[in-house]
C-alpha cells in the first residue's frame, strides 16, 4: 500500500481487497493477490473512511465488518492503484475499474459498489437512481423484500435450519435486571388477545388447542457428560433448554451447544442424550 501525502489538490484511486480470499485476480492491465471488494477515489486519507461504520452502503459495511471480526488488519489490504491525479481523471479511472472488475449488484463481479462510478456514485441518500438501485438490491419501495414473510416463505425446506442459525447468538445471554423489568412492565394493563374467545368462536384458539401437547406426551431427556460420566435427567424440553443455557455460559459464541442439534444427532460435543417417550 502506498503512503498518501497530504496534497489537497491531488486525487487517487484505491481498491479494497478481501484477505479471506487469496488468489491471483487479473483485470485489464493489473493483477491483485486477493479478491477485490470495493473501488473508490479520493484525496488525503479518504481510502481509510470505509473501515469506519459507513451505513450508506450496507453491502460494503457487512463485508468489511466480517473481515474485521475475522481478525484481519484491513489497512494492509488496500491498494492505491493510481495517484497524483486530477479529480476528473480519478472519476474516469474509477468507472473503468468498476466496469472491468464487475459488481455484485449486477452479478458481473465481486465489488460492493452500488453504482458504476463517477460523481455521486455511492451516496445513496441523495442518489438520483436510488429507487432503481434499491430494487436491484431486492428491496421493494422502502421495504425489504422479506417484509412480513415467514421463514417457510423465504427459505422453504431450509426454514428450520435458518431458525436454528439465527437462535445461536442468543444462547447463554443474560439480560440486565433493567431490561427484564422493562419487558415485564411493557405488557401491564394490556388485554390478552384471546380474552373471552373460545375454540368455537375463534379459529386461532382452536388451532392453538389442537397443537398443544398433552402433559402425558412430554418427553424425558437423559444427558450424560462424556468427560465426567455425570448423568442429568429432565422432563420436558423447557427444562432441557435451561440446562443447556447454563452450560453455554462457559463456551465462546462459536462453540455453544444447540438444543435442536443435540436432540436430532443424540450427541453434541461433550454430551450424549437419550430421549424417552
Amino acid at each position: 500500500m502506498k503512503i498518501i501525502k497530504n496534497q489537497s489538490n491531488k486525487y487517487y484511486n484505491y481498491i479494497y481487497l478481501d484477505p479471506r480470499k487469496p488468489g491471483k485476480y487479473t483485470y485489464d492491465n493489473f493483477s491483485v493477490w486477493y479478491e477485490p471488494i470495493y473501488v473508490g477515489k479520493g484525496k488525503n486519507n479518504r481510502y481509510l473512511a470505509h473501515i469506519k461504520q459507513d451505513h450508506r452502503n450496507t453491502l460494503k459495511l457487512n463485508v468489511i465488518t466480517k473481515i474485521l471480526k475475522a481478525g484481519y488488519d484491513l489497512k494492509k489490504y488496500i491498494i492505491i492503484l493510481y495517484d497524483e491525479l486530477s479529480e476528473e481523471k480519478s472519476f474516469i479511472n474509477e468507472k473503468k475499474l468498476i466496469l472491468n472488475i464487475g459488481r455484485r449488484i449486477t452479478n458481473t463481479g465481486p465489488l460492493c459498489n452500488m453504482d458504476e462510478g463517477g460523481r455521486g456514485s455511492d451516496t445513496m441518500s441523495h442518489h438520483p437512481r436510488k429507487k432503481e438501485i434499491m430494487r436491484k438490491s431486492k428491496r421493494i419501495g422502502d421495504k425489504h423484500f422479506a417484509y412480513k414473510k415467514t421463514y417457510d416463505e423465504l427459505y422453504g425446506d431450509r426454514a428450520d435450519e435458518e431458525r436454528i442459525k439465527r437462535s445461536m447468538p442468543l444462547q447463554g445471554i443474560q439480560h440486565s435486571k433493567e431490561r427484564k423489568e422493562n419487558s415485564r412492565n411493557g405488557h401491564l394493563g394490556q388485554i390478552p388477545w384471546n380474552k373471552g374467545l373460545t375454540k368455537e368462536t375463534d379459529v386461532r384458539v382452536l388451532k392453538y388447542a389442537q397443537n398443544k401437547i398433552s402433559k402425558n406426551f412430554i418427553k424425558k431427556y437423559k444427558i450424560e457428560d462424556i468427560k465426567t460420566g455425570e448423568i442429568f435427567n429432565f422432563k420436558g424440553k423447557k427444562k432441557l433448554n435451561c440446562f443447556i443455557r447454563k452450560i453455554n455460559k462457559q463456551y465462546k459464541w462459536g462453540c455453544k451447544i444447540n438444543v435442536d442439534t443435540l436432540i436430532s444427532q443424540l450427541k453434541h460435543r461433550n454430551f450424549k442424550i437419550i430421549i424417552e417417550e
